[in-house]
Parts: structure tokens; C-alpha cells; sequence
């Protein structure tokens, strides 16, 4: 499995719409195989959302997300954890244990002054 974790420096981004960068994780079973950090295109939901679907992602660990851009991940059968937070590696951890639930209601506006 692909996970993409929106990433800054070293911690969960809260906002997915202006995440620079992803972590990505290929993982097997409850083992992490390898990962690396690649930067993001323009921030723009539907740019996010094919570079996503592009690179193989399975799932997407993120803060918070727009209602739109949810919608867009899970028509492209993109598994969505949001409400994530803290240290990147830990949550890959929990959610490889089960440990890691998407919360619906951390949902972002798109306001960029937040």
C-alpha cells in the first residue's frame, strides 16, 4: 500500500489545499518498506488531487481537508485520514495498527488566513 502523509518538517501539515510537500510511505502489511518526501505541485485541490492519484497513492493522511477535495479523493478510491496530527512517522504507525481513524469533521473552508 501507498500512503501520502501531507508533510512539514517531520509533522503532519494541517491543511492539505497548501501542503508543499508529501511524505509517502510504501508499506506492507503493518511494516513500512520505504519512504520518501516529494515536494507538491501548484497548490491548487484539483493539481493535489491528480498528483495523488498520479504517484499511486492509496491513502492520504492529512489535517484537515475540504469538503470538495475529500469528494475528489474518494471518487479516485483514495482512502482519506483526516484530522491527523503531530509526528508523520507515528501516524503511519497507528494507522498500520489500526490506531489511526479519519475524523469527517476536520474539515478546512479553504480561507487561507487560517
Amino acid at each position: 500500500m501507498k500512503i501520502a502523509v501531507s508533510y512539514d518538517h517531520g509533522t503532519v501539515f494541517n491543511h492539505f489545499g497548501r501542503t508543499k510537500q508529501f511524505k509517502v510511505y510504501n508499506t506492507e502489511g503493518e511494516s513500512v518498506k520505504t519512504t520518501w518526501v516529494v515536494d507538491a505541485p501548484e497548490q491548487n485541490k484539483f493539481m493535489l488531487v491528480g498528483f495523488l492519484k498520479g504517484i499511486g497513492a492509496d491513502v492520504l493522511i492529512c489535517g484537515k481537508i475540504g469538503k470538495e477535495a475529500r469528494q475528489m479523493l474518494s471518487d479516485r478510491n483514495i482512502q482519506i485520514i483526516a484530522g491527523a496530527s503531530g509526528n508523520a512517522d507515528t501516524a503511519i504507525d497507528l494507522f498500520l495498527h489500526d490506531q489511526l481513524k479519519d475524523d469527517a469533521s476536520a474539515v478546512c473552508s479553504g480561507d487561507k488566513s487560517k
